[in-house]
């Protein structure tokens, strides 16, 4: 069938093709709001009128628009246009499998005639055993003033072969008249000629034929012709097995993901009342929606639709967040659920596989999961626990990393419920991160009930700071020997007035039990450890003098010791003459002490 172009498209320019793909995507746009809202919603009506305005800004400028018909893409002119991502997409594709070669739109088409294209391409976007008509049928039945077009022309027994081939989208293309069939004889010669011509006059008038006239088309039922002529090829079997699966596994999310960004582009231009709150309920539908076509998705193993789907939802997030606050946050609600450990359970069965990949599709694995919110690290640190590969470790490890900075919640939260395995690794993480969020984590967690997370966190953090001493002293006194051993070995690892200002202070100001002995001295070295020529003048008040009985609680002697021991410790000219002078003292204990303490002297 075909309709009259009423002139020849004007010559192409770069502000026609640029109008032309923008009339083209607003088309399809209303096609997939239509399909998912009824005609008479909203959406569909604000979609349909975009598309009628885009195609009336292109008639401005020219009295026509046509558009050549691809199998998966559209023409303007020799020049593409669109391209269907699917081979069976919503728009092309139907009208390519109906027959159409081009539509031509004119200048002065009304709301109902585009209106009424589009209503017909979702109409026969699909053929089943119920449809009714196609494309072209309808077009021509409607005959819009405004719309032509151009089909293909094909011969059909529609008894045998037109409703089942068409339905599948396959094409049987006859033999025009006067040619020959394949498996069927042709004539040859005049000779021959002249006996087809007889034996088409004894039998025209038993035929109803008239000289002239064509003769009927061949029926597909006749044994005669030869069968390759309705069997399938191996590539149209191909092709149909193809099609029969993207019908059944056919997708909507592409449409769905479209109508919200029409939603989206409603409300920001700031609508108020029922309206806005329509909406806002319209894109929480699609947001529960595509929520479970994400869900579903992780499940069933497709994990590059899941992707997909997450990578153009969050492309959406980023363009709307600083204009429409109230929907980026019900954007922000969908990832927050779509990251929860129930969610992403289904990712289990894949980290011991990446270790086999390639590093490339981790990296993009890695890129993917980063889109996630930063609830996503209560299901991906347990994984640490499993012994993944060194590959996946380090993934996991920059993408809990990254959650962080960007939320720290869930990983402190995770720090105050885990087991102490797994606090162990995040230790490890957090030795990596800097800013005083992390700082507090780790110093909170000097305060855990395991000995293991204080001794591996007080580690890190002399590590990370050397000034943190000032902040973790008090762990002098800690109960575990090993913490407080850990706080010595660092007081003493050289000569440092920091530290020696801190051990002096201590043993000043600090209240000794007797039951402290060992401790005492263990400070003592650590001073003499630290120290200088500044800390002999107090060794040598406790070593010589009475001035810290009372405060001692006349248990000097230990005191005396660990004086004694933390000059020979510190190792000067001015500590040997302290202890030589004690050598010398009228007290009979300092006198032992000090010459004890000077065979040890370095």
């Amino acid at each position: 069938m075909a309709s009259q172009p009423s002139s020849k498209p004007m010559e192409q320019t770069s502000e026609d093709l640029l109008l032309a793909k923008k009339t083209v995507s607003a088309m399809i746009q209303s096609l997939k709001a239509c399909t998912l809202y009824p005609l008479t919603h909203e959406t569909c009506q604000k979609a349909m009128s975009a598309a009628k305005q885009r195609l009336d800004d292109f008639l401005l400028r020219n009295d026509t628009f046509r558009i050549h018909i691809d199998h998966d893409a559209v023409f303007y002119g020799e020049t593409p246009i669109y391209k269907e991502a699917s081979n069976y997409g919503a728009f092309a594709f139907p009208m390519s499998r109906d027959g159409l070669e081009w539509v031509e739109f004119q200048r002065g088409i009304q709301n109902r005639e585009l209106n009424g294209f589009i209503q017909t391409l979702m109409q026969h976007r699909t053929l089943t055993a119920e449809s009714e008509g196609d494309i072209v049928t309808t077009l021509w039945e409607e005959n819009y003033p405004h719309i032509k077009h151009e089909a293909k022309e094909a011969v059909w027994n529609a008894e045998l072969a037109g409703d089942a081939f068409e339905d599948l989208g396959v094409q049987m293309t006859l033999p025009a008249s006067g040619e020959a069939i394949p498996g069927m004889d042709a004539p040859t010669g005049e000779g021959d000629a002249e006996t087809e011509t007889k034996a088409g006059d004894d039998q025209g008038e038993s035929a109803g034929e008239r000289p002239g006239e064509p003769p009927p088309a061949p029926n597909l039922a006749d044994p005669s012709l030869d069968p390759s002529l309705w069997q399938l090829s191996e590539e149209e079997k191909e092709l149909l097995r193809e099609m029969v699966y993207e019908e059944e596994n056919f997708d909507g999310t592409d449409n769905v993901l479209d109508v919200l960004m029409i939603l989206l582009k409603q409300e920001s231009r700031g609508k108020d009342g029922d309206q806005d709150a329509e909406v806002s309920n319209d894109i929480v539908s699609l947001l529960s929606f595509l929520q479970e076509e994400f869900q579903s998705s992780l499940d069933q193993g497709q994990i590059r639709l899941a992707f997909k789907l997450l990578k153009e939802i969050h492309a959406i997030h980023l363009s709307i967040q600083d204009k429409n606050p109230e929907t980026a946050r019900l954007l922000d609600d969908f990832f927050s659920k779509i990251s929860t450990p129930e969610a992403l359970s289904s990712l289990d069965s894949i980290w011991p596989r990446l270790a086999k990949i390639d590093p490339s599709r981790i990296k993009s694995i890695q890129e993917h999961l980063l889109l996630l919110h930063p609830n996503a690290t209560l299901a991906f640190a347990p994984v640490l626990l499993k012994k993944p590969s060194p590959e996946v470790r380090k993934m996991l490890f920059e993408i809990i990393a990254t959650y962080a900075k960007t939320d720290h919640r869930p990983l402190e939260s995770l720090l105050d419920t885990a087991e102490e395995k797994l606090i162990l690794k995040l230790v490890d993480l957090l030795s990596r991160l800097k800013g005083d969020h992390f700082q507090q984590m780790l110093l909170k967690l000097t305060g855990h009930p395991s000995e293991s997370v204080r001794i591996k966190v007080l580690r890190v953090l002399f590590k990370k700071d050397p000034y943190m001493i000032w902040r973790l002293f008090h762990h002098i006194e800690d109960a575990s020997p090993a913490m407080s051993g850990i706080v010595h070995a660092y007081l003493g690892r050289t000569k440092d007035k920091m530290s020696e200002s801190l051990m002096l202070d201590y043993l000043e100001e600090g209240e000794f039990k007797r039951e402290d002995r060992d401790h005492i001295m263990a400070c003592y070295k650590t001073l003499g450890q630290c120290g200088s020529d500044h800390s002999v003048g107090f060794l040598e008040d406790i070593l010589l003098g009475n001035a810290y009985k009372d405060r001692f609680g006349g248990r000097l002697p230990i005191h005396k010791e660990g004086a004694a021991a933390a000059l020979t410790q510190i190792g000067t000219p001015a500590a040997y003459k302290t202890l030589k002078k004690a050598g010398r003292s009228f007290s009979s204990k300092a006198r032992q002490i000090a010459r004890k303490a000077m065979e040890d002297f370095k």
